[in-house]
């Protein structure tokens, strides 16, 4: 049951981190934003939330490990 729960957890932690990663592709592609809204404000908003999922599941990731190493350990 402990490895399950382990290997659970380093899954969720490895696509919480591939999310990540494509929100961070997404930031630094510089994704036409401007197409969704029209106004500058719209643009910095949608890059607000982008950057705040971003860490958000960097977040979800680190605590993905950490239970995996915790319950494996």
């Amino acid at each position: 049951m402990n490895y399950t729960l382990g290997g659970l957890s380093l899954i969720c932690g490895i696509v919480a981190l591939a999310i990540s990663l494509l929100f961070y592709f997404l930031l630094i592609k510089e994704v036409n934003f401007s197409l969704l809204f029209n106004d500058e404000k719209g643009v910095k908003i949608a890059k607000f939330i982008l950057f705040f999922l971003l860490f958000c599941f960097l977040f979800l990731s680190l605590l993905g490990v950490m239970l995996f190493f915790s319950v494996i350990g």
